[in-house]
């Protein structure tokens, strides 16, 4: 291999897949697939092709490594062992996506790449379009751990509301039902998913069952231990070819692939505050939410699962009518320090946010009116830190009429993250003393392409 580096100029990608496919077997094409991912990437990047990578990916719910790099368009392309596949993506969340679904064909909560100039170490973790929303069926909600520590931090409190709740947008239908008994609250959630016209999630349709009971503790309810069970079972998308990485003999056409999995939930909640001096008070959460995935059916499977950390404190002064506060949020997740040794765990950062807001109550002809908002600013761990802002507003009338805007603005990094802009809406009218009806617009655009928005409704129930 040095003689092939020292007589040969390689000056494109297709030069790097003519060196390998002409490479000894016993050189490049044998052995553990991850030390030649991590081999094949460590010599695209000694070559000079951009951002090489080798990754974890999902092959039938086994592990298997991969590795790929951009080729003299910016698009990323990938190479399982010989075999090489091109996307016209310039972003590694979308060309991954596309990869798993039309040549891996597995399910995965979570990915881990690294790159070609680390040499299988640094890794970051690349959370797939189904493993998301596997996530979501686990948790029994839509929103990641610091979303719901961000939340405690404003109530002060982990508890959670008696109610019935129907959602529908073009994605999902879900109905849940939370009622508080013994030390706790108990929710049931059903869920139907249809991705038909999601082109990056490999789910194409499932049904989901989740039974979670949330035990609380203390007279404020400032501590809680969430347990959840789900069962999710569904099909996969087809794909016209399913290569198998070690047949020389090409691929086989496999459709309708079952899903089936079994995922497991253990989540405790801390959120409480303390009075520094009159009108200054200082708020705390912490959460740690763990995640296992149980494969059932023979051939397809979800990889592992995961650990999250989040954290965050705020510093309010409150007023006659309102208040302000500073603070800040922090998220972690557990993940393997190194694909040569992915046993040896380590945490990753994956966000760091610094926020600052407020919230002001006044009244106009009689009617109570309440503004309130924040904004955010910090780094989101893509690769290379990437910056992200956000605000939101919200406004109640009378505490009968809701108005929610926020907004979020991912600013592109070298490697993963591209451009990204995320909108949401929604508006709320209580009837009565126990039914509240929303509705809600969303959009989530990258590269100046809507890569998902929609309308959604929904109806709530009070006990």
């Amino acid at each position: 291999m040095e003689d092939l580096l020292a007589t040969e100029s390689y000056e494109s990608f297709q030069d790097i897949y003519d060196l390998i496919r002409n490479t000894p077997d016993s050189l490049a094409r044998s052995g553990v697939c991850r030390d030649i991912a991590v081999y094949q990437s460590w010599l695209a990047n000694e070559l000079g092709i951009k951002d090489s990578f080798s990754a974890t990916a999902s092959w039938r719910g086994s592990a298997h490594v991969i590795s790929g790099g951009r080729d003299e368009s910016g698009n990323f392309f990938f190479m399982n062992y010989g075999d090489v596949y091109q996307t016209n993506h310039k972003n590694f969340e979308d060309a991954f996506q596309e990869y798993e679904q039309n040549v891996m064909k597995g399910v995965t909560l979570v990915n881990y790449i690294s790159r070609g100039e680390d040499k299988g170490g640094d890794l970051t973790p690349i959370q797939t379009r189904a493993g998301e929303q596997l996530r979501n069926i686990a948790t029994g909600r839509e929103t990641s751990l610091g979303q719901v520590t961000a939340e405690n931090l404003d109530r002060g409190t982990i508890h959670i509301n008696d109610a019935l709740d129907v959602r529908i947008d073009r994605y999902k239908t879900k109905i849940g039902l939370t009622k508080e008994n013994l030390q706790g609250s108990t929710t049931l959630q059903f869920m139907r998913l249809d991705n038909s016209s999601d082109r990056y999630n490999t789910i194409r349709d499932a049904i989901a069952l989740h039974l979670g009971h949330q035990i609380e503790f203390g007279e404020k309810k400032t501590f809680g231990v969430k347990t959840g069970l789900s069962f999710v079972t569904g099909v996969l998308k087809s794909a016209d070819e399913y290569k198998i990485p070690i047949d020389e003999g090409g691929g086989t056409k496999i459709e309708n692939l079952p899903l089936s999995q079994l995922l497991l939930q253990l989540n405790p909640q801390v959120a409480d505050h303390v009075e520094v001096t009159d009108g200054v008070q200082f708020r705390y959460a912490f959460g740690v939410e763990a995640l296992l995935a149980l494969g059932l059916t023979d051939g397809v499977g979800v990889a592992g699962g995961g650990i999250d950390l989040a954290g965050g404190a705020k510093l309010a002064f409150i007023g006659n009518n309102g208040e302000i506060y500073i603070g800040g949020l922090s998220e972690n997740t557990l993940t393997v320090a190194d694909l040569r040794e992915p046993a040896n765990p380590r945490l990753y950062s994956k966000a760091l946010d610094l926020t600052a807001g407020g919230k002001y109550n006044f009244e106009i002809d009689g009617h109570k009116l309440e503004l309130g908002g924040d904004v955010a600013a910090g780094l989101q761990g893509l690769g290379r830190d990437a910056v992200h802002v956000q605000a939101k507003l919200n406004a109640a009338l009378d505490q009968q009429h809701f108005l929610n805007l926020k907004a979020r603005q991912i600013l592109p990094n070298t490697f993963l993250v591209s451009e990204k802009t995320e909108l949401d809406a929604s508006v709320a009218t209580k009837l009565g003393d126990m039914t509240v009806v929303d509705v809600g617009y969303y959009l989530k655009q990258e590269e100046a392409h809507a890569t998902e928005h929609g309308a959604r409704v929904g109806l709530t129930l009070l006990f």
